[in-house]
């Protein structure tokens, strides 16, 4: 039985695609690349920025941060607001906490911007934690963000946990951290990414989501 679920966000729980596609092409074209693939930056969705700007685009660290920086000029101002919760997500999560079972966030998105995100839909009481990456570059890989969240659930155990995620980085962090996984096919990685990733299950809805998470 799962009783400690750590959830991602982006892609799982919020769909954030154009926030995050339009401040990607903000911060490129301040790089002086002009990136009009929109399909392209959707995959981008999920991994870490730096990840994204020195191995997509080539960047080196100073210009990866760079980079960093301009996107967070647009998104703190206009891209957080871009996005929009999934059908279902707020019953969802509602009804897990109000079962027993404990909540957590687990994304790589900033820690004080998924709080926002989650205040702005009045999900932040239920989650037991939020954590994410912070500001200064530490703690972006998605396996470190999932330690850091069973840390504050003393004599856990693992047998009980489960991330949910859309991306390869959610499932291959689960796997690091010795916790089973449930890969979404409705976000933004897709069926082939996260059975290559060798998801324990793979859910096509919320609300099949839901089913399996409060069956077990």
């Amino acid at each position: 039985m799962y009783n400690i679920i750590l959830f991602d966000l982006d892609g799982t729980l919020i769909d954030s695609e154009l926030g995050i596609v339009r401040c990607l092409q903000y911060s490129l074209k301040k790089m002086g690349i002009v990136e009009n693939d929109t399909e392209k930056l959707r995959r981008c969705i999920g991994p870490s920025l730096l990840e994204t700007y020195c191995n997509l685009y080539g960047m080196n660290m100073e210009d990866g941060w760079k980079a960093i920086h301009f996107y967070r000029e647009r998104f703190d101002k206009i891209g957080i607001l871009e996005n929009t919760l999934y059908e279902g997500v707020d019953k969802l999560i509602k009804n897990l906490s109000q079962t027993g079972k404990i909540v957590l966030l687990a994304t790589a998105k900033p820690t004080v911007q998924a709080k926002i995100i989650l205040e702005r839909y009045e999900l932040t009481k239920f989650f037991h934690t939020i954590s994410g990456s912070n500001l200064d570059g530490t703690r972006i890989n998605k396996a470190e963000v999932i330690a850091f969240d069973l840390q504050q659930l003393p004599h856990v155990n693992l047998k009980e946990v489960v991330m949910v995620g859309d991306r390869e980085h959610d499932i291959i962090g689960a796997k690091a951290n010795g916790i089973d996984s449930i890969g979404v096919t409705y976000g933004f990685g897709g069926e082939d990414e996260l059975k290559a990733a060798n998801a324990d299950y793979l859910i096509h809805s919320v609300k099949e989501l839901e089913k399996l998470l409060l069956l077990h």
